[in-house]
């Protein structure tokens, strides 16, 4: 593109080069002597010679912000038709998250999650998109278990500081019970017939056996509910 041409292109270079703090003027589907102007100055910053003429193929446009993740050729390389030159991400850093297929169903767009970054730093974030399953490479090298690929933005971006990349641990919540009664989970008894009971202790030294049904596990502690289980009860432990 150069000066005198018109079109759709010339519109989005010069929207692109706006956008960037290039061209002050409003942009139209016109490559005027502003548009030259705008192309020089680009081409000054990028260190490329001031020809203030875009050719065929040296640039590209995207629907939107993106960042150069990778680059895979190399300089001077030749270079075939309908080859890729490089690999480009989002504009801002996120997640990358492989879960197993029969865990899917823990992640939805827009769910919260936890997080915690290589330097020890907990965060949280949000599901952005869920890919399609792929087949995750074993340690030797030939095909593994099928994964979901899942990406998540982080709600705060300083929390990641200098961080470029590294291993991250993110926990979905797969169910939420609010304002329950939970006791170690070392305190339920098994019994005899099925299901669990905990042992409860009144008056200092009076215990009492009482059949409870069990809910949600996190971490040592579980879910009960039952006839006699009320909040403040002392109940039985296996260190107790």
């Amino acid at each position: 593109m150069s000066e005198g041409m018109k079109g759709d292109d010339v519109l989005e270079l010069e929207q692109n080069l706006s956008a960037l703090g290039y061209f002050s003027r409003e942009p139209d589907s016109e490559f005027l002597a502003p548009t030259t102007a705008a192309v020089q100055r680009w081409q000054k910053a990028m260190g490329l010679p001031e020809t203030g003429v875009v050719t065929l193929s040296s640039v590209v446009f995207e629907s939107g912000p993106v960042r150069i993740g990778k680059v895979t050729a190399s300089l001077g390389a030749s270079v075939e038709a309908g080859a890729a030159v490089s690999e480009v991400t989002a504009p801002t850093p996120s997640v990358l998250v492989k879960i197993p297929l029969a865990s899917q169903g823990l992640a939805s767009v827009s769910a919260a999650v936890s997080i915690t970054l290589p330097n020890g730093t907990p965060t949280t974030g949000s599901v952005t998109s869920i890919g399609q399953p792929e087949a995750a490479p074993s340690k030797s090298g030939e095909t593994g278990e099928r994964v979901v690929p899942v990406e998540v933005a982080l709600s705060d971006l300083a929390s990641i500081g200098t961080i470029q990349e590294g291993p991250v641990t993110v926990n979905f919540t797969g169910e939420r019970h609010d304002n329950v009664l939970a006791v170690p989970v070392d305190a339920l008894l098994a019994q005899p017939g099925g299901g669990f009971a905990v042992e409860s202790v009144t008056h200092g030294t009076k215990r009492k056996v009482i059949p409870v049904t069990t809910g949600l596990y996190q971490d040592a502690l579980v879910e009960i509910s039952g006839d006699g289980i009320t909040e403040g009860i002392t109940v039985v432990t296996a260190q107790s």
